[in-house]
C-alpha cells in the first residue's frame, strides 16, 4: 500500500524487454541480456516506488521481430512469465 495516499495502487501497463532487435542495432550493439536484465528490473523497482505503484502487470513491448508468427509471440510471452517468476515479492505480476 502507498503511504502517501493509503491506497493501493496497481499499474497495468508496464513494457518489458529489449527493443534493439526491432530498432535494427547489430549484434554488436545490443546490450548484454543479463545484465540489461538486472538494470531493467532494478530500474523498474526504483521508479514504481517512486511513482508509490504497488503492484504492476508487465507485457512485452510491441518491438520484437515476429519472422516465426506465433512461435515468437510465444517465446517473448515466456519471457514476460520468466520475468514475473523472477521477482515475485517486487510486485510485478
Amino acid at each position: 500500500m502507498s503511504a502517501s495516499s493509503g491506497i493501493s495502487v496497481f499499474d497495468v501497463h508496464h513494457h518489458v524487454g529489449d527493443a534493439s532487435g526491432a530498432l535494427g542495432l547489430p549484434p554488436e550493439e545490443a546490450p548484454d541480456p543479463e545484465a540489461y536484465a538486472v538494470l531493467e528490473l532494478a530500474k523498474r523497482i526504483e521508479i514504481m516506488d517512486t511513482g508509490g505503484i504497488d503492484q504492476a502487470a508487465v507485457i512485452p513491448g510491441h518491438g520484437y521481430l515476429r519472422p516465426n508468427g506465433h512461435a515468437d509471440t510465444r517465446a517473448v510471452n515466456d519471457k514476460i512469465a520468466a520475468y514475473r517468476d523472477g521477482a515475485p515479492s517486487s510486485g510485478t505480476v
